[in-house]
């Protein structure tokens, strides 16, 4: 498939592309660094932002194109239902099950870094992170 963006698609690819460049989830994030809760808040958020870039500018990002090409319409649904999904799918309640956990008395960061799922979690958030990263 092939991408050749109309002049409206170009407009609100670099709106996503600024709102993805400032995401927690965008810059790699080291073992004891950042908080996991904060990245996948970050990533869910790209939901609202996504639907809000798309109502926003309607149908001008979902042309009619040839078959064997794409707009940015289908690329932003294709991103968050294939790539975000699966991985808010399965790691929020994940995490918010052990965080439910959490003791009185104890921070949440400490908490979240004594979690043993912790390192899994950072495999998928920088598969995702990468997936996501569309400049230089």
């Amino acid at each position: 498939m092939h991408w050749e963006p109309a002049d409206a698609e170009r407009t609100v690819a670099g709106e996503l592309y600024s709102q993805l460049a400032c995401r927690v989830r965008v810059v790699p994030l080291e073992r004891d660094e950042g908080v996991l809760r904060e990245a996948l808040t970050s990533l869910y958020s790209l939901y609202d932002v996504t639907r809000g870039i798309l109502h926003k500018h309607g149908p001008a990002v979902a042309p009619p194109v040839p078959q064997g090409r794409l707009t940015f319409g289908v690329l932003a649904m294709v991103t968050l239902n294939r790539l975000l999904r699966p991985l808010l799918t399965v790691w929020h309640p994940r995490l918010a099950a052990y965080e439910a956990l959490r003791p009185e008395g104890t921070d949440p960061v400490s908490h979240e870094r004594a979690w043993p799922e912790a390192a899994e979690l950072r495999h998928p958030l920088d598969t995702t992170r990468q997936a996501l990263h569309w400049g230089p």
